[in-house]
């Protein structure tokens, strides 16, 4: 293209100076009406330049003047036209260039180099004429003419292609360098799909599904895809169906995303927690607790034994809490986990008792070797009458027969006429005073009966009087072995006899009337 374009000019100026002419070959390459005109301008220099050369040879010489300075004369003409020539070229081609330039609507730099070029050229032919003289102006004219074309040609292709270039402003696309490919960046693994994309999100690629995060990034382990929990193990695959994570059971549904509730398999029960966690060991579940073994099935129906802890359950696999009366025995059941309680167990400001198996305890019971008293309700004695009560057992023993000698030893004091002040007040009395009659010896052996576990209860009756009529006394009755016994500590005080463990009526001891039970 820069060729054709110098052609063209060069070719005008040319065909000027009597060269063949090239025009008509340059106006098929399409130069624009602008570049046209200053060409001819540049042509008219040109033919300017001629008439000056014919002028030169005929001018008004002096007589004086021979022929060797004539042809010296004339020859400095010629030369000073040719320079002149080449001046009014070089103008040309540099208002052809602008004009082009401007044609071309924001050409890049052929166009120009296009020019320079030709420029170079038509210099170069110039200054070999200058030296070969005469003849050699017209060689530089030759040369001129075939850079001129060159310029030309050149010209024409480069404001095509930046035509060609110039449509739309805007660069041809690049292509995507990864398609459907996985790649591996010091941030982690992302993947492009078939458009070249970074995939966002949840995907499926072949067999597998993936999660790509807001970056790009492949995700693993738990993720939350929308509204669902899912797992993505160390290959990025999401998990389906029953997975075991960490030592732990979950399931998850066919779309990755975490079972959660109730499930029946095979008739038995299981729970999985909002991950899809499968429930082990006890379980709460709205206002109810449940305990699953370690397969996850729920237990329901009777105690079950995990460990060195005790359940119960329902028919429908509630756990039971709190206080409960199961068949003959009271059991106590942890409020928040549902295991039985056993040994001493703190509940509020009271402490209770419950055996090995769980049962509640009451009167006097050793755990781990020490011994305690516990009410009927099961609740430890924490008075300081049951206080002293152990404390005398601990002393002199935790067995029925040291209690009641303990009782008949106590240094007779009158102290009431009446049972009024009741059993506590009585026990209290003798365990402090340590003396007493016989409604403070009835007391005191009562109060440690019970206090063993006893089922005792003081007695206020009638008793034959030495001096005749009867008289107010006290005793105890204890029901065991499928009957009920008489314990008197006063008897034995009295006449030195046997008070333990006699009945009404028997012969060699007192005869009681008109008796009742102290409440």
């Amino acid at each position: 293209m820069k060729k054709r374009l110098v052609v063209f000019i060069l070719g005008t100026f040319l065909a000027v100076s009597g060269v063949p002419a090239v025009s008509a070959a340059a106006s098929e390459e399409g130069i624009m009406p602008e570049s046209l005109h200053n060409l001819q301008k540049t042509m008219k220099g040109n033919a300017d330049v001629r008439d000056g050369a014919v002028d030169s040879d005929m001018p008004v010489y002096n007589s004086d003047i021979d022929s060797q300075q004539l042809q010296d004369r004339q020859e400095g003409d010629i030369q000073d036209g040719i320079q002149d020539s080449r001046s009014d070229v070089a103008d040309g081609i540099q208002d052809s260039r602008s004009d082009v330039t401007d044609g071309i609507q924001d050409s890049r730099s052929d166009v120009a180099d296009g020019i320079r070029d030709s420029t170079s050229d038509v210099t170069d032919g110039s200054q070999d004429g200058r030296f070969d003289g005469t003849d050699g102006s017209q060689d530089s004219v030759a040369n001129g003419t075939d850079g001129s074309q060159d310029s030309a040609a050149n010209g024409s292709e480069g404001s095509q292609d930046n035509s060609n270039g110039g449509q739309g402003g805007e660069p041809d696309p690049v292509e995507p360098v990864h398609r459907n490919e996985f790649v591996t960046t010091e941030a982690g693994t992302v993947y492009y799909d078939s458009e070249g994309n970074l995939v966002k999100g949840k995907r499926k690629i072949d067999q597998y599904t993936y999660f790509f995060g807001e970056n790009g990034i492949m995700q693993k382990g738990w993720c939350t895809c929308g509204q669902d929990t899912c797992y993505f193990d160390e290959n990025g695959h999401m998990l389906t169906g029953a997975q075991k994570i960490d030592g732990q059971r979950y399931l998850f549904n066919k779309d990755g995303s975490a079972y959660a509730g109730w499930r029946t398999k095979g008739g038995k029960k299981y729970y999985y927690d909002s991950t899809g966690c499968m429930s082990v060991g006890s379980k709460k579940i709205g206002e109810s607790l449940y305990y699953f073994k370690k397969n996850g099935v729920m237990h329901k129906g009777g105690f079950y034994k995990s460990g060195k802890k005790r359940y119960y359950a329902d028919k429908k696999g509630r756990l039971t809490t709190g206080s409960k009366k199961i068949g003959k025995y009271w059991y106590y059941f942890d409020k928040e986990t549902g295991a039985m309680a056993k040994g001493l167990v703190k509940r509020g400001k009271s402490t209770y008792g419950y055996d090995s198996r769980g049962r509640r305890l009451k009167g006097a019971k050793k755990i781990n070797g020490k011994w305690y008293y516990f009410e009927k309700n099961g609740k430890r004695a924490t008075s300081k009458t049951g206080i002293r009560a152990i404390k005398i057992l601990d002393k002199r023993g935790w067995n029925l027969k040291a209690a009641f000698r303990y009782s008949a030893g106590l240094p007779y004091r009158w102290t009431s006429a009446t049972a009024a002040p009741g059993t506590d007040w009585f026990a209290d009395y003798g365990f402090r005073n340590r003396c007493g009659d016989c409604y403070v010896m009835a007391g005191t052996f009562c109060y440690l009966a019970r206090t063993l576990g006893y089922k005792a209860y003081q007695v206020d009756g009638y008793v034959p009087s030495r001096r005749g009529g009867s008289t107010p006394h006290s005793w105890v009755e204890i029901v065991m072995n499928g009957g009920t016994y008489v314990f008197d500590p006063d008897f034995s005080h009295e006449t030195g006899r046997s008070g333990y463990m006699i009945w009404y009526r028997k012969p060699g001891t007192w005869v009681y009337t008109n008796y009742r039970r102290i409440q």
